[in-house]
């Protein structure tokens, strides 16, 4: 029996956009290409009412590439109800996720019906298709057009509602994309991983290929709310494994880095690693990077500290690089907050290194007043100055703010060091 047969009309390319293919044999194609999700037609399977979604993007480029196996004969007609079952079932191990996701149809030219109205911004549109694809077919939310996904071109556009529909639709949210044009801003001396916050040259990899999950490009864009939503849905639990040759923006540390305390602790919920060393920050953990990251941070690293067993006891090499790493960023409240916690533990003395890093900025003056108030070392006080008349020698000095604290507190003598301030 064939399709002229059942009163088919063949196809041609003189037909495309203006007919649909009779039940017998939609169901016929669906049965042969439900192991192979390259075709789109298994994604029209469990509703035929709602075929003319799908009408133009599969006659404009699935249909001529499987006329041969429609106008096969057909050998009876499978039970609907069987195939859906097993094309809905769901399979929750990450890696095989993300498998299944890149089988996804990927159009080269042809936009879905769903992309098309993101890209005109139509929320509600967008609601009502969404809506119906999570009822008969699920998959059809991760259909791409030269790898963009629905959910990717609603991120980038800023559409939150049409994201909150798509991630609650059960779309994929740990797919992987190229570096986003001007995600990252190269500063003198570092650069902004995320907005107006920057890592220095010294803390990352100059990575040729960075790829971003949509996770991460919420975390550098300051989006929270939709940062905390797609935390939420992800299943990747940092466990997904990446292509070679690439270097992959780790949410987690970027979370920590930003202050983003709820997601940070929605992926740890998750299954993210909170002692993961990232390759992209040079071997740095989250509370590495929540240390260096935004100022006053102190939720994002007490919820690390508490995540880690082995922080807790007396001060180590390893404590004493989180608080240089703060120091080096520019961020005296996560740099006191790391202190006061240790010395709570045991009395800190002899902090001639971190007084180094204080005497460069004097942003970073009210450390060196803890310091000063704090430090057990009976010779602080004349440390610090020698290592003061040191910068002066070299002609470096000591900035204004820092110089006349120095003076008020009697370690710097005004007189002697009048002229030597920066």
């Amino acid at each position: 029996m064939t399709m002229e047969e059942e009163g088919a009309t063949p196809l041609d390319h003189n037909h495309l956009h203006k007919q649909l293919l009779p039940n017998n044999v939609f169901l016929t194609i669906a049965k042969s290409f439900l192991d192979n999700p390259d075709d789109v037609f298994h994604l029209a399977l469990s509703s035929k009412s709602l075929w003319r979604y799908l009408e133009d993007e599969i006659y404009a480029t699935e249909v001529l590439t499987t006329k041969a196996s429609a106008e096969m004969l057909v050998r009876g007609t499978p039970d609907a109800e069987v195939v859906i079952n097993v094309h809905q079932s769901d399979i929750p191990d990450p890696v095989e996720r993300l498998r299944l996701f890149k089988l996804r149809p990927n159009f080269q030219e042809h936009r879905s019906l769903l992309l098309r109205i993101i890209d005109d911004g139509n929320t509600e549109a967008a609601r009502k298709l969404i809506n119906a694809s999570v009822e008969n077919w699920p998959n059809y939310l991760d259909v791409k057009r030269r790898s963009v996904t629905p959910l990717f071109l609603a991120l980038m556009h800023g559409h939150e509602k049409i994201v909150e529909y798509l991630v609650n639709g059960g779309c994929f949210v740990d797919a992987w994309y190229d570096e986003p044009w001007g995600i990252r801003k190269f500063v003198k001396g570092g650069c902004q991983f995320i907005k107006e916050l920057e890592v220095k040259s010294s803390c990352y990899n100059k990575a040729d290929n960075i790829i971003y999950s949509l996770l991460d490009y919420a975390i550098a864009m300051r989006r929270h709310d939709q940062s905390l939503l797609l935390a939420k849905y992800t299943c990747d639990g940092g466990l997904i494994p990446v292509e070679e040759n690439t270097t992959h923006m780790p949410p987690l540390h970027l979370a920590a880095f930003g202050g983003m305390t709820h997601v940070v602790r929605t992926l740890l919920e998750r299954g993210y690693d909170s002692f993961a060393p990232s390759n992209l920050f040079n071997n740095a953990t989250p509370l590495d990077m929540a240390a260096s990251g935004v100022d006053n941070n102190q939720k994002t690293m007490q919820l690390l500290i508490d995540s880690r067993e082995e922080l807790p006891g007396p001060i180590t090499a390893r404590k004493r690089a989180l608080i240089h790493r703060a120091l080096i960023h520019r961020a005296p409240g996560n740099a006191i907050f790391l202190l006061e916690t240790w010395h709570q533990i045991q009395q800190l003395s002899n902090l001639k290194d971190e007084v180094t890093y204080c005497l460069e900025s004097d942003e970073l003056l009210p450390v060196l007043q803890w310091i000063v108030e704090h430090d057990q070392s009976t010779t602080i006080r004349q440390d610090i100055k020698s290592m003061c008349l040191k910068l002066i020698d070299k002609k470096k000095g000591i900035e204004s703010g820092t110089m006349k604290y120095l003076r008020s507190v009697g370690i710097m003598e005004p007189s002697s060091d009048q002229d030597h301030d920066r």
